[in-house]
């Protein structure tokens, strides 16, 4: 079967909150066909685990004088840690887009995730992977109806843990957590605090593969280093893309996009 990988549930507007606006549009119409075409099948196939190879892969957009992505090649086991960095339009986005399978048009390579190549099969990754990007986008409703979006279901102690860790535990002394109220894109909270609600998915999934975008781009050090800590403890593949030096340093793989160099090791 070719007919690609399934992201994420049937409902298409949780894409939407992955993805910004301008990213979906190219995608929507493809991703709800596959759906569609696939709801019954889809939901068996899952990741072997979170390893994942990238061979040889180049990919440039139509009228373009060069490849945007020019023939990057890395691996990673389960587990280990990825630093993505670069300036903007690198093509740090575009590497994710291929990897997720939400662009297949690549003029060479291959793209394995969990031992499996991503043009020739079907994968259910909405339970496997938590792809989080900036900036974070929270609906009017409570806590627990935009976790519900992402989690068909999650331990309401693990997230009043979560949140102390997170130092997030003051939501909890005005009501139950769970039904928080959260204004239409999270006004009622700081950027930092915005920031914090977007990450705790990544503590109550159980998932294999891990990608997110500047996590700490709101908060002071102290508060980084803390959910950096956080990150790391989780058992899955992590992809990172941030600026952050001293993160930097303790990862296991850093690929530098925009320039000369591919993956190093540090």
């Amino acid at each position: 079967m070719t007919t690609g990988i399934i992201l994420y549930s049937p409902a298409m507007s949780v894409l939407s909150t992955i993805l910004t606006v301008s990213r979906v549009a190219p995608h929507m119409k493809r991703l709800n066909e596959m759906t569609k075409n696939n709801h019954q099948t889809y939901a068996t196939k899952r990741l072997k685990d979170g390893s994942i190879e990238v061979k040889d892969l180049t990919f440039q957009y139509e009228n373009t004088a060069d490849p945007i992505i020019n023939d990057r090649s890395f691996r990673l086991n389960h587990g280990e840690k990825l630093v993505i960095c670069g300036e903007s339009g690198s093509g740090k986005t575009t590497l994710i887009d291929l990897l997720l399978g939400l662009n297949k048009q690549y003029e060479k390579g291959e793209v394995m995730i969990g031992g499996v190549n991503t043009k020739e099969y079907d994968l259910n990754l909405k339970e496997d992977v938590c792809y989080i990007t900036q900036p974070t986008k929270l609906f009017k409703g409570t806590l627990k109806d935009n976790l519900k979006l992402y989690l068909d279901h999650y331990d309401v102690e693990q997230l009043i843990e979560i949140t102390a860790d997170m130092e997030l535990d003051t939501l909890g002394r005005e009501c139950d957590l769970s039904n928080h109220l959260i204004l239409e894109d999270g006004l009622n909270f700081s950027q930092g605090q915005k920031q914090r609600l977007g990450l705790l998915r990544l503590f109550l999934g159980k998932y294999k593969i891990i990608i997110v975008d500047e996590p700490t781009s709101n908060l002071d050090d102290r508060l980084a280093r803390k959910i950096f800590s956080m990150i790391d403890e989780l058992n899955a593949t992590k992809i990172i893309i941030t600026h952050d030096e001293k993160y930097i340093q303790q990862a296991d793989k850093v690929l530098n996009l925009g320039d000369d160099e591919h993956e190093y090791q540090v």
